[in-house]
This record gives structure tokens, C-alpha cells and sequence, in this order.
């Protein structure tokens, strides 16, 4: 019996000591556990008791999170720079071979559409490529590889 008695006294010491070191303690309610359980709130409702410990959790870590952020920068976006565009540089192509190119482009182009219907006559299209060509001269210098490419195109 006496056993029995000295086990209990120890063990209702014991929880009174733990019950002294918490009110010791200062009250800092780190997890959403501690926070539900406090007493504050005795006449509100579990859930709301529950979505207000989340909020006070979630609002001391963005605290802990301001002091412990050193980067006051972090919020801007980067600039960004526009790129700079680089015109192609085109070697320049000899003047004649570039005409005798053009013309028989548009001689051939001339001899296939001849049984098409597009045309009337050999000088409809010899006046519709002198057309393109003039066109494309006016956009490209003579000499600039990029003429012969317009002249390509318009005839297809």
C-alpha cells in the first residue's frame, strides 16, 4: 500500500511540474494544434476554431519569412532587353549574269504558260514579267541576290 501511495505522489508531482514549466513558458503557439486547443475561443465552432489556426499559422510563417529575407529586389520582374536585329548582308552578285538569270526565268515562264489559258497573246506575258521585273527592281538594288529570288516568286 505504501508502495502504491509513494508511485502516485510521485506521479501527480511530476504532472504538476509539467503543468508550473508550461505556464513558465511564454506562450508561443508555433502549430496549428496549439492553436485549436487554446481557450480563447470557447463560443465559436471547431471549424471555425480550425480555419482560424490555419490563418494564424500561415500568417506567423510570412512573418518568419519577412525577417528572415534578405533580398529586397526579389519582388521586381527582370528587365528584359530588346533584341537587336541584325541585317543580313547580302555579297553582292555580278550585274550581268543577274540579267541573263532574270531573262531566261521569264522566257521560260512565257514558254509554259503559252497553252495556258492566262494569257492571250506572247506579249501579254512578256509585258506581265517586265511588270514583276520592274516591280522587284524597285524594291532590291541591281546586284542584291534577293532580286532574282522576287523575280522567282512572282513567276511561280
Amino acid at each position: 500500500m505504501r508502495l502504491l501511495t509513494f508511485i502516485s505522489l510521485i506521479l501527480l508531482f511530476s504532472c504538476s511540474q509539467r503543468e508550473l514549466n508550461r505556464r513558465a513558458a511564454p506562450e508561443t503557439t508555433s502549430t496549428i494544434i496549439d492553436i485549436e486547443n487554446s481557450d480563447d475561443n470557447s463560443l465559436i465552432s471547431p471549424e471555425e476554431k480550425r480555419r482560424q489556426a490555419v490563418l494564424e499559422y500561415y500568417r506567423k510563417l510570412r512573418e518568419e519569412d519577412q525577417k528572415t529575407s534578405t533580398n529586397k529586389y526579389s519582388a521586381r520582374p527582370p528587365i528584359q532587353r530588346q533584341k537587336v536585329i541584325q541585317k543580313k548582308v547580302y555579297r553582292p552578285v555580278d550585274e550581268k549574269d543577274q540579267f541573263v538569270e532574270i531573262e531566261q526565268h521569264s522566257i521560260f515562264f512565257c514558254m509554259d504558260k503559252k497553252s495556258a489559258t492566262q494569257f492571250n497573246s506572247a506579249d501579254d506575258c512578256k509585258v506581265y514579267t517586265q511588270n514583276l521585273i520592274t516591280k522587284c527592281q524597285n524594291e532590291y538594288d541591281q546586284g542584291d541576290p534577293r532580286l532574282t529570288n522576287c523575280v522567282k516568286s512572282g513567276l511561280r
